[in-house]
Order: C-alpha cells, then sequence, then structure tokens
C-alpha cells in the first residue's frame, strides 16, 4: 500500500514537473518607430531567429551542465543516503545510498525543468543584443 502511493505521488508530481517546463519566456518589444514599422509576423520571425541564434551559441558552452549537476548530486545523495542507511536500524547502507543517488538525481532534473520558466540570463542578453541590432528595444521578459 505505501508502495502505491509513494508511486502515485511521483507520478502526480513528475506531471506537474513537465507541465510547468511547457512555458517559455518571450521579450517583450517596446512599440518604437521601427517596431510599428514591421509587422507582427515580422517581429515574431526577428523574434525567433534571435532566439534560436543565441539558444546554439549558449548551447555549445553548456552542453553538459545538467547531466554534471546531475551526477553530482546523485552522489552527494548516495553519500548521504548510505550514511543514513547505516545509521537508521532496518536500511542497509547500499539501499539508503540507493534511494539518496536517485533522489540527488531527480532532484536536479527537476531544478532544470522549473527552470525552464526563466530566461537564462546570457542567453535573454543574446536575444536583446540581436534584437537591438535589428532596431527593436526589448522591455523585459515574460
Amino acid at each position: 500500500m505505501k508502495r502505491a502511493r509513494a508511486r502515485a505521488i511521483v507520478c502526480v508530481l513528475a506531471i506537474g514537473a513537465v507541465g510547468a517546463g511547457c512555458a517559455s519566456p518571450a521579450p517583450v518589444l517596446y512599440d518604437n518607430a521601427h517596431r510599428r514599422s514591421v509587422s507582427d509576423a515580422r517581429a515574431e520571425r526577428d523574434i525567433a531567429e534571435c532566439r534560436e541564434l543565441a539558444h546554439a551559441a549558449v548551447a555549445r558552452d553548456r552542453s553538459g551542465d545538467v547531466v554534471r549537476r546531475a551526477g553530482e548530486d546523485a552522489v552527494v545523495g548516495g553519500v548521504t543516503g548510505g550514511a543514513v542507511g547505516g545509521i537508521v536500524g532496518g536500511h542497509s547502507v547500499g539501499r539508503g545510498a540507493a534511494a539518496g543517488a536517485a533522489a540527488g538525481a531527480a532532484r536536479t532534473v527537476t531544478r532544470s525543468i522549473f527552470r525552464r520558466n526563466q530566461p537564462d540570463p546570457i542567453e535573454a542578453a543574446w536575444v536583446n543584443r540581436c534584437l537591438a541590432d535589428r532596431g527593436y528595444e526589448v522591455l523585459g521578459w515574460r
């Protein structure tokens, strides 16, 4: 019974995390002379092009960050879980280490999903600069 309940909780949290990761922040453009001179479709194309350029540039530098952090958190979780499993009666060091490692890795992946709703500061600055070079003024992101 406890296992089924724990699985149900994990499933609900996973579904919520995936849903939260779907929203993507976007730049808000100031209504300057250039913005008024182009169509909405053109402005959206310019935003999309700048975002693609920024993402490609930033991704080259950060391709392994989430994987590396997940590995680090899994090691820390494994050591902590093993220690707790060895101290608290009724649990083996191995089971505690495995549970701690899984929790550490899951923490990192979940955190990276929720951070998708916030623009990466470097990527946002890149997009802002790209749009400014094209005549737009970015007020902020939402």
